[in-house]
């Protein structure tokens, strides 16, 4: 066993060709391929000249070819990115600056439908761009979009309707550092509820519990939160029956004396808004105090 490991670590990765070049359709600079997505086993999906998708079969047997695929629907303008579905194979989004677009290959990956994704809200607000997009590893068709209003929105692409399901208010620490990318928690516990954000200045922060309708999760983390949760609350209520009479602690006093970071983070998720106001580093700390974890 040892022997093997040290052959795979000295072992330097091999580059070899397994597509012929994609038909040129004119000299233009912007005709060139763009992006990649690995959208089934063996299956790659490229994006040329940000209005064309070509598929390639890298296992097929007479000899990988690049193919036109035929989308039932343009793809939305300034189209810069693929992003392959990680529950659905041949399911993939298309990310621009002021459109998404899910595209739904067929089974001979010849045709595709396309589902435009959040359409209505870029014709209300001319000026809203996509930070980022990734889809949620917990649920077979979420697609998470951040947008420069600094909201995380979610959305549930598995009817052509695509509706926006959740919303978020990514609110950070730093003034003017808004939040440009973020990423879903993927281990279990309580990361698997989590979303990590990361601001213009470097920080990074987390939030904790997003989990809108639709979402999975094993039984044995589930029985595993609950668990931790129970204990937790059990030993919040001995602490309050010991909490002497006019301390912070007395449920009796004002609530601007009770003003504690675990406190404002439940009052918010307590709020039957759709969109949920989220302070990360009152999460952060929501979660160290109520659960034993960040």
């Amino acid at each position: 066993m040892e022997r093997l490991r040290a052959r795979l670590h000295s072992a330097s990765a091999s580059l070899q060709r397994i597509g012929e070049s994609v038909p040129q359709t004119s000299s233009n600079a912007n005709d060139r391929c763009r992006r990649l997505a690995a959208i089934a086993p063996g299956i790659i999906a490229f994006l040329v000249d940000d209005a064309r998708i070509f598929i390639i079969n890298s296992t097929a047997s007479a000899g990988p070819e690049p193919h036109l695929l035929h989308l039932d629907q343009g793809l939305p303008t300034g189209s810069r990115e693929l992003i392959a579905s990680p529950t659905e194979h041949g399911t993939f989004a298309v990310i621009a600056d002021r459109g998404v677009a899910v595209v739904e290959c067929s089974n001979s990956n010849t045709t595709a439908s396309v589902i435009h994704v959040g359409s209505s809200l870029f014709l209300r607000r001319p000026q809203l761009k996509v930070l980022h997009a990734a889809w949620s590893p917990h649920a077979d068709a979420f697609l998470g979009l951040l947008t420069t209003d600094e909201k995380l929105r979610l959305f549930d692409v598995a009817s052509r309707k695509s509706a926006e399901v959740e919303r978020f208010r990514l609110r950070v620490v730093t003034a003017g550092a808004g939040p440009i990318s973020f990423a879903f928690g993927r281990a279990s516990g309580w990361d698997c509820l989590s979303v990590y954000v990361l601001a213009e200045d470097g920080a990074m922060y987390a939030a904790a519990p997003i989990v809108p309708i639709g979402t999975r999760i094993s039984i044995k983390t589930w029985t595993s939160l609950r668990d931790t949760a129970t204990a937790a609350m059990e030993r919040e209520e001995e602490e309050d029956d010991e909490t002497p009479n006019g301390s912070v602690g007395d449920p009796f006093k004002p609530p601007s004396t009770r003003d504690s970071s675990s406190e404002r983070m439940a009052d918010r998720s307590a709020e039957s808004s759709p969109q949920r106001q989220l302070d990360f580093s009152s999460a952060n700390k929501f979660l160290q105090s109520k659960f034993g974890c960040a």
